[in-house]
């Protein structure tokens, strides 16, 4: 399969850690839950990617050393904010099926 632009293995494999850091962000600072009407995009990021990244978020609310004031004063789960709050797209060819 050709791609459609000159992208390398390693700098695929890392495509998902900025959105997946800046995503955090917002959950935590609490943009999600002061603007429960914001959306947010993450292009190029596959629906696998996102299930993943959900449960990271959610295993790592849970097993934190005690729940941060900031997520006891949250009512949501940081994943009910993505799933909310984030549409996901695939990368292009990406198979989104499996």
């Amino acid at each position: 399969m050709e791609a459609a632009e000159n992208l390398r293995f390693a700098d695929y494999i890392m495509l998902s850690f900025a959105p997946q850091i800046f995503l955090t962000a917002m959950v935590y600072d609490g943009v999600f839950e002061l603007f429960p009407n914001c959306a947010a995009a993450s292009s190029n990021r596959a629906p696998a990617g996102r299930r993943s990244s959900c449960g990271n978020w959610t295993w790592a609310s849970r097993a934190s050393s005690g729940p941060t004031p900031i997520l006891k004063a949250m009512p949501l789960t940081p994943s009910e904010y993505i799933r909310r709050a984030v549409k996901f797209t695939p990368f292009p060819g990406e198979d989104v099926a499996g």
